[in-house]
């Protein structure tokens, strides 16, 4: 919203922080560290049996190893410091992603259809990029973008055939801003280290999720939102403002 515009014309203009935004990106960030720390595919795997039964190399501890550390021999756990995170649309949920990405140390890229001014530029600490970039050089990629004409199959084979070995990707927007067959496509040659997703091809789904076999794919059911006392209280505010806006 053009505040300045609005301004000259006399008209309030009183945007909020919405809870429900906040929700979205936490939900976002929670996937990228499931993955990351593959907490989901070795959740409750404590067992020498259990995790040779999933595929882990499991053996004894022995002296070799530091601490019992990783003892199980855990393959492609994740650091977040230090990594490049790549955001698709750096707007209101993308900027709570950011900010929490700078928190972990992690450099920001980012790319959409208009760049950002250096001054928001900077208050993210994000530097502007294109598509092709952005997922060539990602560790981690995390998209925010409304799903439109412009947004559907942004992100295909091109993007994924060329993307960081081991990169991880989550869509907690639209299921079809990602080209389905590309990304199944992507999973099966293992380019990709994990996929996060909390928006589906087909919802509710069915048992015949093509992604449901993937242990490095991590699915849920549309819940980002989180609790509708989030959507109650963004309501409220509205209210609010609407109310003060009259009343000035």
């Amino acid at each position: 919203v053009d505040e300045q515009a609005c301004d000259d014309r006399g008209i309030p203009a009183l945007p909020f922080h919405r809870t429900v935004n906040v929700a979205v990106g936490e939900h976002a960030f929670s996937l990228m560290m499931a993955l990351a720390k593959k907490t989901v595919e070795t959740n409750k795997l404590l067992t020498i049996e259990a995790l040779k039964a999933e595929g882990w190399p499991a053996r004894e501890y022995d002296r070799r190893h530091t601490a019992n550390s990783n003892w199980a021999r855990i393959s492609g756990v994740k650091n977040m410091f230090g990594s490049t995170l790549g955001i698709v649309g750096l707007g209101s949920v993308g900027r709570y992603v950011a900010n929490w990405a700078n928190a972990f140390d992690m450099e920001v890229i980012y790319t959409q259809r208009n760049q950002l001014n250096d001054e928001l530029e900077s208050e993210f600490n994000a530097r502007f990029v294109s598509l092709d970039e952005l997922f060539e050089r990602s560790d981690f990629v995390s998209i925010h973008v409304p799903l439109n004409e412009s947004t559907k199959g942004l992100v295909g084979a091109k993007q994924l055939e060329n993307a960081k070995p081991g990169i991880i990707i989550v869509n907690i927007a639209r299921a079809d801003i990602i080209q389905k067959g590309a990304l199944l496509s992507a999973l099966d040659a293992g380019k990709i280290g994990g996929v996060g997703m909390d928006v589906h091809y087909k919802e509710p789904g069915d048992d015949n999720d093509p992604f449901l076999p993937y242990k490095n794919v991590v699915m849920s059911p549309h819940i980002a939102i989180g609790s509708r006392v989030n959507g109650a209280v963004d309501m409220e505010a509205m209210i609010s403002n609407i109310a003060n806006g009259i009343s000035s």
